[in-house]
């Protein structure tokens, strides 16, 4: 059965220098929790605080309710994948996959059976006898998820196991571990760097930076409503409007220190008087009829780059007061031919409006 996971202000110190903490965030029974960040952020530090491979400085780890500080690693049944895939060269597949099985008293028929599934989850049949340097990178891989999940762990934890993998088959590889997660149900935790894998395998997902914990959320939550600038930025493209949120005939108002107004939503008093950075992201800067009335914050703007990316256009554009701003839209032909001739009108929603307090210094 899926276990439940909590941290509760788990910090981990090296001396004077802080690893990671406090961080506090609790994982549901079978859920899929990646931990995300730049290298250096905590991500592997936590992961090894739950695995049992480090010991907190402070706080609680919990696993279904019970506090695992002190209980060794060997005791936590916990299924851990590393980057390298820590493969024994001179076993077979089947013997690298059954390995933990022998610590746990499975031997004979039982092992074979539970080996012969896990082979049969990650789709290796007929590879049992191979050894690992017979195997491609995907191959192995799928083997050192076999030998984590074999063992019918509480908890399944993977450090970064496909960034060894080229593009192709790593996207390949992200569906297979989650379809592989929810055919076992089992609660999983995973550490990546990279912002698109996370989105594409998580339920929700803890961002770090410094170690520190700045937001534990939803993927789609992360994106539309990040809590810090740091998460702002290492999550998708963001535009950042220096100024000050002031009141004009009983309005709030957004005024650059280009000049450039814009109304805020009603809901914008947590935005104080004074400066503050206004941030937006650029898919939600959207092109407007030039023919169309004026409405609430549309502007003129000045074309200056257009990059083609596919299915979506990407362009720099200089709003009439100065400002310049990034916006991407979907690559229609009447909005290509608008971009490219030049002259648009954009327009910001108040509702699409973000403010984070102006950088130090």
């Amino acid at each position: 059965m899926a276990a439940t996971l909590e941290l509760v202000e788990v910090s981990k110190y090296y001396g004077q220098v802080l690893g990671v903490g406090p961080v506090t965030l609790s994982v549901e029974p079978g859920e899929f929790v990646s931990l995300l960040g730049p290298s250096g952020c905590g991500k592997s530090t936590t992961l090894r605080l739950i695995a049992g491979l480090e010991r907190p400085t402070a706080g609680a780890i919990r696993i279904d309710g019970e506090v695992v500080n002190d209980l060794p690693a060997y005791r936590r049944n916990i299924g851990l994948v590393f980057q390298n895939y820590a493969l024994f060269p001179h076993l077979s597949v089947f013997d690298n996959v059954a390995f933990g099985l022998r610590y746990r008293n499975v031997t004979g028929d039982e092992a074979h059976r539970r080996g012969g599934e896990a082979l049969r989850l990650v789709n290796l049949e007929g590879l049992e006898d191979r050894l690992p340097r017979q195997l491609s990178g995907g191959q192995q891989q799928r083997v050192a998820l076999a030998r984590a999940v074999v063992i019918n762990p509480r908890i399944l934890l993977l450090d970064e196991p496909l960034s060894n993998l080229d593009l192709a088959l790593r996207q390949r590889m992200q569906g297979e571990i989650k379809r592989i997660q929810r055919e076992v149900g089992i609660t999983t935790v995973y550490v990546t760097h990279d912002q698109t894998e996370a989105f594409a395998l998580s339920d929700r997902i803890a961002v770090l930076f410094g170690g520190r914990l700045h937001q534990f959320a939803k993927p789609d939550e992360l994106y539309e409503q990040p809590a810090t600038p740091e998460v702002a930025d290492f999550i998708g493209e963001t535009n950042y409007l220096q100024g000050r949120v002031e009141t004009a005939a009983g309005a709030r108002v957004f005024v650059t220190d280009h000049g450039t107004r814009l109304v805020l939503p009603p809901d914008a008093g947590a935005a104080a008087a004074g400066p503050v950075r206004l941030a937006v992201r650029p898919h939600r800067v959207r092109v407007v009829d030039g023919t169309a009335a004026a409405g609430v914050n549309v502007f003129d703007a000045r074309v200056e780059r257009v990059v083609f990316a596919g299915d979506a256009l990407r362009a720099t554009a200089r709003l009439s007061a100065g400002d310049t701003i990034q916006l991407t839209t979907h690559n229609l032909p009447e909005t290509r031919t608008a971009l490219q001739r030049g002259a648009v009108r954009v327009q910001i929603r108040p509702e699409d409006l973000q403010f984070f307090p102006p950088p130090a210094g």
